[in-house]
């Protein structure tokens, strides 16, 4: 069974965030497309509900892949016998279930990533911790 990389997820939402602005700013430097503020306005809204849609995706994803790689600690947190290795679609089964994720603010999202473990050992080394965002290549 293949795990989960979050580096792949991080990578993968980088290049849909990337793509999506520069297809705004296309639209945008149309003049001919919107003639109207209300026009800019609408475009630009429904670009954030975009945008805020891909998020939620991607924590979701990066949720699903933590559990994917080692769900110890989410079995020890929910007093539950589980195997080390889950399948995908078991991870996001337990956490999601029949339902939607419904994030009201980071504290939500730091709450729930405290259930999970993360590994010490690469990629997440503390050397490469102290390099700001952005500063290898993905």
């Amino acid at each position: 069974m293949r795990k989960s990389s979050a580096e792949m997820t991080i990578a993968q939402f980088i290049r849909w965030l990337l793509w999506y602005f520069v297809f705004l700013d296309k639209i945008m430097a149309d003049k001919t497309l919107m003639e109207t503020p209300r026009e800019r306005r609408e475009v630009m809204e429904a670009f954030i509900l975009r945008v805020v849609a891909l998020w939620e995706t991607f924590v979701v994803d990066l949720l699903v892949g933590c559990l994917n790689k080692d769900a110890t600690q989410y079995a020890s947190y929910m007093r539950l016998k589980l195997p080390k290795h889950l399948s995908r679609n078991e991870c996001t089964a337990m956490l999601i279930g029949l339902s939607y994720v419904d994030f009201h603010g980071v504290s939500d999202i730091q709450k729930i990533a405290k259930t999970f473990s993360w590994p010490r050992t690469t990629p997440s080394s503390p050397s490469r911790r102290s390099q700001p965002f952005g500063s290898t290549s993905v």
